[in-house]
């Protein structure tokens, strides 16, 4: 299982849709640029809490067509368990139901051009054609899916596993299994996590580096050279932009960040901050020089996020400090950031 953090239960969770759930705020962003997105009227965004406090967040994702859907799931770990939705930018959130089973949450995959939501629940996957209030169980699925990635376009998605290799969907309906060539082989190591530049498709692996397709999965060229290929550098998050093909970066489990700037092949590593255990990363929808990572060290280090708004050459603390994080999102419209913490629900920068 690729880029998953050590689970803790945690009590005393906050009652869905309340409205102390979201209304602690923290004024700045708990770095050296803190307020350097302030609007026009000279409000400054913030941290503050969202909701689901006391759970453990393993998913969290932004609808890219309706950037006040926001879907978080929470693990086995968790006072409640199972999908979660809001729809109201995170004022106040309500179980998934419609037929999706209340379990611990592996991974969600949103089309960023059709209707179609597609959520991995315990050991089996379900797809909703109506923003996710009525769900139907996908054909011929490979079981728990912790990896699933929709093409840029929305027109295909993709999801991977050890045990049976890569699959693909046009609508998360039913799963077809891809005869890669180029790949491991199957048990050998785990696949995931993906990514995609609208050109090629990236495909992490446990512990050996990261290998890349032209032809949708077809066939991979790799390991790309670089990143040390030991059980310590497994990958835990890829991140890759339409909007610069070619530009990739890979986020290890111990050894911290690499990028590539010819479409996997070389990988060098990024000077992030102290070396603590990082397991999210995101680059900005909106500027593509733009990254985060998180910070999920629950033994006594900084939590939170790091940014970089300079391509990865310098980082600042971000926030929410003090918070272990361990997986993000923001908004493509208007760069709220949406952070699941180990414990402490979801936290929002924003207006």
């Amino acid at each position: 299982m690729m880029g998953r953090v050590v689970l803790y239960l945690f009590a005393g969770a906050c009652g869905l849709g309340a409205t102390a759930c979201g209304s602690s705020s923290q004024a700045g962003d708990g770095g050296s640029d803190a307020g350097a997105d302030a609007s026009g009227d000279g409000a400054a965004p913030s941290w503050g809490a969202s909701g689901l406090a006391g759970n453990v967040i393993s998913v969290v994702a932004v609808d890219p067509k309706s950037p006040s859907t926001i879907f978080a799931g929470t693990s086995a770990a968790s006072a409640m368990v199972g999908f979660f939705r809001s729809q109201d930018s995170g004022h106040t959130w309500s179980p998934v139901a419609g037929g999706l089973p209340a379990q611990s949450a592996q991974s969600i995959a949103i089309s960023p051009t059709q209707n179609i939501v597609i959520a991995s629940v315990g050991i089996a996957t379900y797809r909703s054609t109506d923003g996710g209030n009525t769900w139907t169980e996908s054909g011929n699925d490979p079981g728990a899916l912790y990896n699933m990635l929709f093409h840029p376009s929305g027109t295909q998605v993709w999801t991977a596993t050890a045990q049976r290799g890569l699959y693909t969907s046009t609508d998360g309906a039913s799963w077809t299994n891809i005869t890669s060539t180029g790949l491991p082989p199957l048990n050998t190591v785990d696949l995931g996590p993906l990514a995609h530049d609208g050109s090629k498709l990236y495909l992490g692996t446990g512990g050996q580096s990261v290998y890349v397709s032209a032809d949708g999965g077809l066939t991979f060229t790799g390991p790309g050279a670089g990143i040390p290929q030991a059980f310590a550098d497994s990958i835990n998050a890829l991140a890759a932009s339409p909007a610069r093909p070619g530009v990739a970066f890979a986020l290890t489990l111990n050894d911290g960040l690499y990028r590539s700037n010819d479409s996997g092949a070389n990988w060098s590593k990024v000077t992030v901050g102290n070396s603590t255990r990082r397991s999210g990363l995101i680059i900005d929808r909106r500027a593509s020089s733009t990254f985060y990572v998180s910070l999920d060290e629950t033994q006594g280090g900084p939590g939170g996020l790091a940014r970089s708004r300079d391509d990865g050459v310098t980082w600042s603390p971000f926030g929410p400090p003090g918070k272990p994080v361990s997986v993000i999102d923001e908004s493509p419209t208007d760069g709220t950031i949406w952070a699941g913490t180990i414990g402490d629900g979801i936290w929002r920068f924003g207006l």
